[in-house]
Formats: C-alpha cells, sequence, structure tokens
C-alpha cells in the first residue's frame, strides 16, 4: 500500500501553510527559492491543493483539508511513538460526552486500574462502532449493544425524567402536549409514547444531550432526559421533574469484545459503576 500524497508533499503543504511568502516558505523548509516553485507547480498540476493568485501560492479547500489530514496524523504518530516506552497498559474508552463530562471525569479517582495512558472517547450512539472497528477497548453506556462478538453487564440504572422550564410551565400549564416535545435521537419514542399515552410530534431533534438541555432552559418545550444532566439546573428551579411514571428504566454498563484479555480493566469499571448513582 503506498500513500497517494507523500509524507514530502504533506511537509510541503504544511509549511505553506504557516508562510506569509515564498521567501518565508524558503526560510522555513530551508531550500532555495527556485525549488520550492518547482516542487509547488508540480503539486498545482498534478492535484487540486494548490492555486496560485496575484503571484501567490494559496491553499484550496481540498489543500487545507489535506493539512488537517496531516496534523492529525503526525499527532496520531507521536501518541504511537509515546506508547512504545509505556510499561503499563494503553487504553481507550468510549463513552456518551455528557456521562464523560458530568460523572466520569469527577470520579475518575475512584477507579481501582493502573494505565500509563487514556483516551477517553466521546460520542452520543457510536459507542458499538467504536468498538467493532478496534478504535475503543472498551465502553461505559447506557442500553444494550447488538453485535454477538460484544459482551457486556449492565450496572447502574439511568434515572429518566420528563422536565421542562419553570417559565415554560408557567405559560403552557402542566398539561403537556406531543407539539411540544424535543427529542433526543436515542430515545424510544414509541415507548414514550405509550408511558405518555400522547402522540409526538417534535419540532427539534437532537444528537446530543447537552443542546436539549440547553432547549429545555431555554423554553422550547419539554422532553426526557437524564436526571443527572439536569441535577443542577433541578436544584436551582430552573428546570422543574414533571414527574411522569416512566417504563424500562435504562441501565448504564460495561461493553467490551469477546477477545478483550484485559480482566482487571473490566472488572474495575464495573466496581466503578456500581459505586455511581444516576
Amino acid at each position: 500500500m503506498k500513500f497517494l500524497v507523500s509524507s514530502e508533499n504533506c511537509e510541503l503543504l504544511l509549511a505553506l501553510e504557516k508562510s506569509e511568502s515564498l521567501m518565508d516558505l524558503s526560510d522555513l523548509m530551508k531550500r532555495d527559492v527556485s525549488v520550492l516553485s518547482r516542487r509547488l507547480n508540480k503539486i498545482k498540476n498534478e492535484t487540486q491543493f494548490l492555486e496560485k493568485k496575484n503571484g501567490s501560492w494559496l491553499l484550496t479547500k481540498e489543500g487545507r483539508l489535506l493539512c488537517d489530514w496531516a496534523k492529525r496524523a503526525t499527532n496520531e504518530q507521536a501518541l504511537i511513538l509515546n506508547r512504545g516506552n509505556k510499561i503499563h497498559p494503553v487504553i481507550h474508552l468510549a463513552t456518551t460526552r455528557e456521562f464523560a463530562s458530568r460523572i466520569l471525569m469527577p470520579n475518575w479517582k475512584k477507579i481501582k486500574y493502573s494505565a500509563d495512558q487514556i483516551e477517553i472517547i466521546t460520542s452520543d450512539g457510536n459507542s458499538e462502532s467504536l468498538l467493532l472497528n478496534n478504535l475503543a477497548d472498551i465502553v461505559i453506556d447506557c442500553g444494550t449493544p447488538y453485535h454477538p462478538d460484544i459482551r457486556f453487564k449492565k450496572i447502574t440504572p439511568e434515572k429518566m425524567v420528563i422536565a421542562a422550564s419553570s417559565e415554560f410551565i408557567k405559560k403552557k400549564g402542566k398539561t403537556l402536549l406531543g407539539s411540544d416535545y424535543i427529542h433526543f435521537q436515542r430515545t424510544d419514542i414509541n415507548s414514550l409514547q405509550e408511558d405518555m399515552s400522547l402522540k409526538l410530534n417534535p419540532k427539534f431533534i437532537f444528537s446530543d444531550l447537552s443542546t436539549l438541555r440547553s432547549a429545555l432552559i431555554h423554553q422550547y418545550g419539554w422532553s426526557i432526559i437524564p436526571h443527572y444532566v439536569i441535577k443542577e439546573d433541578l436544584q436551582k428551579k430552573s428546570l422543574v421533574d414533571m414527574k411522569i411514571k416512566l417504563s424500562s428504566p435504562m441501565s448504564f454498563g460495561v461493553w467490551w469484545k469477546k477477545d478483550l484479555q484485559d480482566k482487571e480493566l473490566i472488572e474495575a469499571l464495573i466496581q466503578f459503576l456500581g459505586l455511581i448513582e444516576l
């Protein structure tokens, strides 16, 4: 397998991105201007990474994208080289954005596991694919994975609440309308409709809980949301728990591929989740 764009050309384009002129580029690369001009012309003729306007070399949109990729690649190389010197494991832990921010990091010291480097990968709904694509070693997430190669253990029930802002309730009253519902992509809307005995017709759909929380606070409607995400808002009474009973509560648990050998890590995360109240 061969790179379609050489590392030398990537380095040249990265240097061009930092330079204000060809002379700056020459100083940075320690190469003659004429040599660099020929290389830039060759890249321009063979790719869509460069253009020349008013005598100046400029990166195109594609050129800037290539530079962004090259920066990520060099960062990854540095991390991989650094990992070679590690005595203890390097782990890649995937979880949801809000859980990582509000629960995992504030309580990280409770995890009885030693690692030289931990990469926390956050998403909303991509945990299973991160495991299957070997981008994560282990996952803390709610719900249940589907793939037969993934093992899991549910640990901590996730308290969910139907909430709205106090101002929204003052304006609309406590009778919730389906047209005022705000949807989070991972919510099972069919189960919620059954619990609410209400046809839900959301105007807004969000893929992250942080934006959903903001929409509630700013009086765009009501929604179902994890209690831990809005705990402080409930205490301050900027949001109100509507005290609606919900069936089939979700649970946070630990997920891992069946070939993961690090049993100590699995057990450490299981014990950690057992200490957490959501």
